[in-house]
């Protein structure tokens, strides 16, 4: 009896790799495929939320972001399950650069719509915004590391893709990512916290923990951003967790998928509320609270604001458009744009160039 057995399809692309490395590949594609079914319904039951953002409100920088996130995570997703389907052959290269640029844009901007949210938060304090946008450039620079990708080669005659080995160090992504909202999600809590301070220890935790005693928007505000911070904590730390603990990036390389998927969803929601007004976003004066040590009696109970507290208009909001910015809008006077958001625009708009500079770089030196 023979010891090697005749292929009896060459053209299936699993029976020229190692088995263990064949069923990793299968796990990977069925994996992808769920994320991609679970974006596309989330974009599909939200598309009425989209269509009002887009033709019944109007249309902000932070709109801008929202939409480029979406369509960025989306077609990465949909590109990865290509890039596992479907025989590429010479083009597996083109598609690989094409998957860094759009995992640069899509965690990039999906980390600015929460580095507007809490810019809308603390609009008068310069350091606290300083610090998050450094945050935001850390994250930036986290994802550039998937550059080194090193683009990736056709499994035998079958023309279908095979990513190159990857460096450890591409776990930077997730991490700086899971920092970033750390910090977002104890900020905005801290500043809840300060609006409804008591010196009853017991009851401030409640307040922080379960957001008790606070109005209703407050609440909402903090449960939906404890929602999104558990769900992108835990998809980034497992993210990490399987890279130190498998055998290499590669073998769990379908994890910074379902991240990019999860975290844009969670994001994008917490969004669509805020713009919607399931619950108001507020920004409100840290003199203020410290002149004023006890509870903001200035918040009605239904998420409006008196004409003694400003108020963000939009999420995400320079902080100079505040109340006032409606009446110029009524007026057809030109709203005053804070120079920081041009800077942002700067930015992203060089992004996908570094980000196509870098990943074909990268894919000259084959790892």
């Amino acid at each position: 009896m023979p010891e090697d057995f005749p292929i009896l399809n060459p053209l299936a692309p699993m029976v020229h790799l190692p088995p263990p490395l064949a069923a990793l590949f299968t796990n990977a594609t069925y994996v992808i495929l769920g994320s991609i079914g679970a974006l596309s319904l989330d974009i599909l039951v939200n598309l009425g939320s989209d269509y009002r953002l887009l033709f019944t409100h109007r249309v902000t920088f932070p709109t801008v972001i929202y939409f480029v996130s979406r369509a960025s995570a989306l077609i990465y997703t949909l590109l990865n399950g290509v890039f596992n389907t479907a025989p590429l052959g010479m083009r597996c290269q083109v598609d690989e650069k094409t998957l860094c640029v759009l995992f640069h844009v899509a965690f990039s901007s999906t980390a600015l719509l929460f580095f507007l949210r809490v810019r809308a938060v603390f609009n008068d304090n310069k350091y606290v915004i300083r610090f998050f946008f450094i945050l935001w450039l850390a994250v930036l620079g986290g994802s550039l590391t998937v550059s080194t990708v090193g683009g990736a080669t056709e499994i035998g005659p079958t023309h279908h893709c095979n990513p190159k080995p990857l460096k450890t160090y591409i776990i930077a992504a997730p991490i700086t990512f899971a920092i970033n909202d750390t910090f977002v999600f104890l900020a905005i809590s801290w500043r809840l916290l300060m609006n409804s301070w008591d010196p009853d220890v017991k009851r401030s935790f409640k307040v922080v923990a379960f957001g008790e005693y606070l109005p209703r928007f407050s609440q909402a505000l903090l449960q939906d951003g404890q929602v999104y911070y558990l769900v992108s904590v835990t998809s980034n730390l497992v993210s990490v967790i399987l890279t130190f603990t498998s055998g290499g990036p590669n073998d769990y390389l379908y994890m910074f998928i379902v991240n990019c998927s999860l975290t844009n969803m969670m994001a994008c929601r917490v969004y669509r509320h805020t713009k919607f007004g399931d619950f108001r976003e507020e920004t409100i004066s840290t003199s203020w609270l410290a002149s004023h040590h006890g509870r903001i009696d200035s918040f009605r109970e239904e998420g409006t604001v008196v004409a003694s507290v400003p108020r963000a208009f939009d999420l995400g909001s320079s902080g100079a458009e505040k109340i006032d910015a409606d009446r110029q809008v009524e007026t057809g006077q030109p709203v005053k744009r804070s120079k920081f958001l041009y800077l942002l625009s700067v930015i992203l708009v060089v992004l996908p160039f570094l980000c196509v500079f870098l990943c074909s770089r990268t894919s000259r030196h084959p790892a």
